[in-house]
Formats: structure tokens, C-alpha cells, sequence
């Protein structure tokens, strides 16, 4: 009886043990989106890895894509039923809203107590700043670029219209925006698709918009805008729409554009039925990881198309991550954010996520580990005259809704460039006077 007392007792601290370690952990829940697989793998690794360097937290995390989280974050988060970090668009009208509301932690000393002003660049942090204070750290600086099929372009006999930047021969560019006309007719006579342009969510209009504003008015009249008292309704702004209209005029875009959606628009390109995609670098993923052969796609810049612009895309941060300001553990919050961007970590969001990070870190180690056209993503990052803004994350929610809806309009014809041009500038003039614009 001794025996199986003894027995007995040991199993019981062994189950009281084990009750109380697992009452001990901290679980942190995180809503993410990425979804694609080389990132889904990533994230969980690196989850894996904190999770062990600290025993007491337990990390739960839920993927989601953009429209989901857009949709549910805000009624989650204000019923205290959301997630403790979430990575979520930056800007006024995304992020900016759940900071004005009260939702989400103020980071600002956060920044200080961590020493993320140190590691993180200082013009990611400005896009989640609102008012003076600061609530998430950006991730995954992307630009606009215009994809393109070299096996297509050489089919056409176009490909030799795709020349090296001056300035940095390992970026590709055109030598003027006529030359993109050029292969675009040249792919529609051939009966291969132009641009594998989709608008059935508006949203992805937006970074069109933000591109060729940039090719027609420029950074500085941009930020005249955003900044000091230019207008939305100006010449060269109204131009810029008709430029963009003039694509879908000339039979470039799908028929039916307004009713795809981006993930159709996407496999229209991996699948060889179009030339072209005009998008963004966070598509690097998708493509090494959906096609059987990246290698035959690569992307370029379009040139300005007014005289005296430099080469520069629309660039920003994809999301941020937050933190909730009702979690019960913002300090655990914080050391994995913290994590997420150590320097080990900060290399391995290129070489497994194919994410350009906020953070510093010494390329030359990873080199090699990187696939050409990352390669290219970097470099084109880092050109000194810098990119333009990704417009649907610095401007308010209620210009954002009229700028998506206007251009679905424009699209079907039941809008001109001018009367969309003065919708935005109205809802602009709405925001501005209520002190919801992005202050920097």
C-alpha cells in the first residue's frame, strides 16, 4: 500500500505541476494576414521560436485576409472580444480609426522603453503615427510595379522595350510610358490579355490611383496636397485619372473588370493569360510560391510621363501591428513584436517571407539566399530619390470610400475624371475640417 501511496502522491504533483504551469502562461492571441504560404510557414516558425526562448507564453494566432479583418476588427476589438496584436492597415482611414476610437495602445513610449527608434525605420513609424502618438510598427515596405511575362513580351517582340534604369541597371524600367501602350496593344492584337487588372474590390483600384498620380503630378504636388493647401481637383490630378481611364478606353483591362476580384486578376497573370499585372511587390510571395516557373516573370517601373519627374513608384508600409488597448498583456504584447524584428529575424522575413521589414539588417549575409527578383524589390526600395505614397492607407476613410466607389463609376462610364476628381477633393475638404487627415 506504501507503494502504490507513494505512486499516487507523485502522480499528483506531477498533474498539480502541470496544472499550474498551464494556468502560468500568458496566452497572447494574433490576427494576421499572411495567408500566403511561405509566409503562413514563416510566421508559425518564428512563433514556435518565442514560444521556447518563453515557456510562460503561449502565442495563438489566426490568419485572415484583408477583407475579413477589415470587416470584423473594429466590432471584435470594442466588445473586448478581439485579439491582443493584430496586423492591420496603417493610416487614417484603417488603422487611425481604431486609435480615435480608443481601441488601440498607444505605443509611443513605448518606442523609448523598447528601443525600436533605434531599429525601426523612422519614416515606418510616422505612417502609424495620429496626433503626436504613435500606435503600431509598420511592416512590409512595398511599392507599386508593373509586372510583366518575359516569355509573352519576347513571343510579341516587345521584350527589347524593357531597358535597365540608368541609375541602377539592376532595375528595369521603360524608356517612355508609350513603350507600355506599345506592348499593351501589341499583347491585345495577339489576343493575350493587356493588363490583368481586377476592381471587383475597389480597394485595389486604390493602388492604381496612388501610381498614377505619381507618374503625372509628382510626389511634391502630392504632399502640397496631403500637407499644405494644393487641391485634389487640380489639372494634373484630373489628368492622371484619364490616363488610367485611357487603359481601360483602349480594350487593356478585362471586359468585366468591376466584377473580378484581385485573386481572379492575380491567376489570370500566373496562368499566362495576360502580359502584364500592375500591382505590387507584396505579390512576390504568391508568385515564387504559386507558379511552376517564377523565373519567367519579372517587374519593371513605369517612367513619368510629365517632363522633369524622376523614376519613383507609390510606396508605403502594407500593415502594422498593433496592439489592443484592452489586452491583460501588453508587456508580453510588446516582447514579441519586439522578437519579430531582432536582427536574426529581420533576415528571415526576406529569405522565407519574402517581406521587406521595417528593421536593419546587414544584406551581405543574405544575398545569395534571396531570388533575383527580391533581389530587385530591395534595390528598388532603396532608390535615393525615394517613392511616392501609397495613397489608400495615408488618406481618411470617408475619401477612401469615395475614391473606390468613383472609380468603379469611372470605369463604367457613368462618372467622368473631372467629376470624380471634385468627389475626392469634397470629402477631402469634409476630413480636413474635422481633423482626420494624416499629419506627419
Amino acid at each position: 500500500m506504501k507503494k502504490y501511496g507513494l505512486l499516487l502522491t507523485i502522480l499528483l504533483v506531477l498533474v498539480l505541476g502541470f496544472s499550474v504551469c498551464a494556468q502560468d502562461k500568458k496566452t497572447i492571441i494574433i490576427w494576421d494576414q499572411f495567408f500566403p504560404e511561405a509566409q503562413s510557414r514563416f510566421m508559425d516558425s518564428v512563433i514556435a521560436e518565442f514560444e521556447e526562448m518563453n515557456p510562460e507564453i503561449q502565442v495563438e494566432r489566426s490568419v485572415m485576409d484583408t477583407e475579413s479583418i477589415r470587416k470584423v476588427l473594429k466590432v471584435s476589438l470594442t466588445a473586448d472580444a478581439g485579439p491582443d496584436i493584430f496586423y492591420y492597415d496603417s493610416g487614417p482611414g484603417f488603422l487611425g480609426v481604431l486609435a480615435k476610437a480608443g481601441l488601440v495602445y498607444d505605443l509611443t513610449d513605448v518606442y523609448e522603453q523598447m528601443g525600436w527608434n533605434d531599429k525601426i525605420f523612422s519614416w515606418t513609424k510616422e505612417r502609424c503615427t495620429y496626433d503626436g502618438k504613435t500606435y503600431g510598427v509598420g511592416n512590409e515596405i512595398e511599392y507599386t510595379c508593373v509586372y510583366y511575362n518575359n516569355n509573352i513580351l519576347k513571343d510579341l517582340g516587345v521584350d527589347n522595350l524593357v531597358v535597365p534604369y540608368e541609375a541602377e541597371p539592376n532595375l528595369k524600367t521603360l524608356k517612355a510610358y508609350d513603350d507600355y501602350l506599345e506592348i499593351c496593344e501589341k499583347s491585345k492584337v495577339a489576343n493575350i490579355l493587356p493588363i490583368a487588372f481586377a476592381n471587383r474590390d475597389p480597394g485595389r483600384g486604390g493602388h492604381l490611383q496612388s501610381y498614377f498620380y505619381e507618374l503625372v503630378a509628382g510626389k511634391d504636388m502630392i504632399e502640397n496636397v496631403l500637407f499644405g493647401d494644393g487641391r485634389w481637383d487640380s489639372p494634373e490630378f484630373v489628368e492622371a485619372w484619364n490616363v488610367f481611364k485611357n487603359l481601360q478606353d483602349k480594350g487593356y483591362f478585362p471586359p468585366d473588370v468591376n466584377a473580378i476580384d484581385y485573386d481572379e486578376g492575380n491567376m489570370l497573370f500566373y496562368s499566362g493569360k495576360a502580359a502584364t499585372h500592375i500591382t505590387g511587390t507584396w505579390l512576390i510571395a504568391d508568385i515564387m510560391e504559386i507558379m511552376d516557373d517564377p523565373s519567367v516573370i519579372d517587374f519593371l517601373l513605369l517612367p513619368p510621363l510629365t517632363e522633369g519627374l524622376p523614376l519613383r513608384a507609390a510606396a508605403g508600409i502594407g500593415s502594422a501591428f498593433a496592439v489592443s488597448a484592452n489586452t491583460d498583456y501588453p508587456q508580453e504584447a510588446f516582447a514579441f513584436i519586439d522578437y519579430l524584428f531582432s536582427p536574426s529575424v529581420a533576415e528571415r522575413w526576406v529569405t522565407e517571407g519574402y517581406i521587406i521589414p521595417p528593421a536593419t539588417f546587414d544584406i551581405t549575409k543574405i544575398v545569395e539566399k534571396i531570388p533575383p527578383m527580391m533581389q530587385e524589390a530591395i534595390i528598388g526600395a532603396s532608390l535615393p530619390q525615394g517613392h511616392g505614397y501609397n495613397l489608400d492607407v495615408v488618406l481618411p476613410e470617408n475619401v477612401n470610400y469615395v475614391t473606390k466607389n468613383g472609380l468603379q463609376a469611372l470605369i463604367a462610364g457613368q462618372k467622368t475624371a473631372e467629376e470624380l476628381a471634385k468627389d475626392i477633393q469634397a470629402a477631402w475638404d469634409e476630413a480636413k475640417a474635422k481633423g482626420d487627415i494624416f499629419k506627419r
